[in-house]
């Protein structure tokens, strides 16, 4: 099917913060861990070492990917791509990609996803890491692309989302959106609601399109800029969409955590600004604000449940949960756990050699981290 360009204005300006800020999005000091907070809850399973390094200064998001079927798959700016046995450690397979990588990796009925830096989606085999297909995009690509069993959905830093057939890379259609001359580098990956994708716009807009067409269903402006200066322009979404039966949570860089239905009328806004991610409890909405606070919000109405200072300033990974906990790596490699109910830190053990990268992953009761230096680690809560 030939591309199809489904909107109307897309801005060549380049992203005012093109650094990125999850390193650098907060002047709050490091907060000085309590060593008498208990470093038992956290144990290590295993860990291993791989060639998915990715440089701490440059932000670059890149995720872990699960199969479902018990291997685990990760990538690194240098393009190396690694498979991985999550019950062991055990690595499956390496390959290097042809280009370094701007981001990954996800996976989609036997096919993995990534971005090259010099623009491409490249398509690998997820049995043993050979390129199946690769495309030239409208840019570089912000996030890992996403597969929904039949398309290869992208977005790319310069105001477009493209589709792309998922087994032979085949193009499908393009959208393209307003785009912010202010912008935190990245974006929230695009999400798959009812068949359809959502997408958040660096204008502070979340829109849904139909993922047969390209066609717009909905858009709605999240927050408007929240004064004339260069940082109250900052309107992106960075953080991952959050889908839940009944409602869609939203994290944006300043205007903190919106609350949608399905069809798009807002309900509730409110806490201060994401970039990290959220999680969701069934009851609450939790965010990892800028300066690594980590707020409880109230699902139902955004009422804030409970707010943790005690890790400000550590550039706190995205939450995920188990059980009823809430667990996030840091700068410095410690992983940390605290209530979900009341918010206090119950935990904190050393576990990295260094920092973490954005993405963590809860599989089964168990959480995944992967550090800058392209180690895996498994631990048990």
């Amino acid at each position: 099917m030939k591309k199809i360009i489904t909107t109307l204005i897309i801005s060549l300006v380049i992203a005012g913060c093109a650094g990125g800020l999850r390193g650098k999005s907060n002047l709050t000091p490091p907060t000085e861990l309590d060593l008498t907070v208990p470093a038992t809850l956290v144990s290590q399973n295993w860990q291993i070492k791989t060639g998915s390094q990715t440089p701490k200064e440059s932000n670059l998001r890149f995720y872990i990917a699960d199969d479902g079927l018990g291997t685990l798959y990760i990538a690194g700016q240098k393009g190396v791509v690694t498979a991985i046995d999550r019950h062991n450690g055990q690595k499956r397979w390496e390959v290097k990609t042809q280009s370094p990588l701007y981001t990954g990796i996800s996976y989609s009925q036997g096919i993995l996803l990534v971005g090259t830096q010099d623009g491409y989606i490249e398509a690998l085999s997820a049995s043993n890491g050979a390129q199946v297909w690769h495309q030239k995009l409208l840019g570089v690509p912000a996030v890992p692309p996403v597969g929904n069993g039949q398309l290869a959905i992208v977005r790319t830093l310069f105001g477009a989302v493209e589709s792309f057939n998922l087994q032979d890379g085949s193009e499908e259609w393009a959208y393209l959106f307003p785009r912010s001359e202010f912008s935190v580098r990245g974006a929230a990956p695009p999400t798959f609601l009812n068949g359809n994708i959502l997408i958040a716009g660096d204008t502070g807009t979340l829109s849904l399109i139909n993922a047969e067409t390209g066609a717009e269903i909905w858009s709605r402006v999240l927050s408007q800029p929240q004064n004339g200066s260069y940082m109250g322009g900052l309107r992106d979404v960075d953080a991952a969409i959050i889908v839940s039966p009944q409602r869609i949570f939203v994290g944006q860089y300043l205007a903190g955590v919106t609350a949608l239905t399905h069809d798009g009328r807002k309900l509730w806004q409110a806490g201060k600004g994401v970039y990290a991610g959220l999680a969701y409890t069934g009851e609450s909405v939790i965010s990892v604000e800028r300066d690594s606070t980590i707020q409880a919000l109230n699902a139902q109405n955004g009422a804030s449940v409970w707010q943790n200072l005690d890790l400000r300033g550590r550039n706190l990974t995205k939450p995920v949960i188990v059980r009823n906990r809430i667990v996030v790596g840091d700068f410095e490699g410690y992983v940390h756990v605290i209530d979900a109910t009341t918010g206090i830190l119950q935990g904190t053990t050393k576990v990295g050699s260094t920092g973490f990268l954005w993405d963590i992953r809860e599989i089964d009761g168990s959480v995944y981290l992967l550090d800058y230096s392209g180690t895996l680690y498994k631990v048990s809560i």
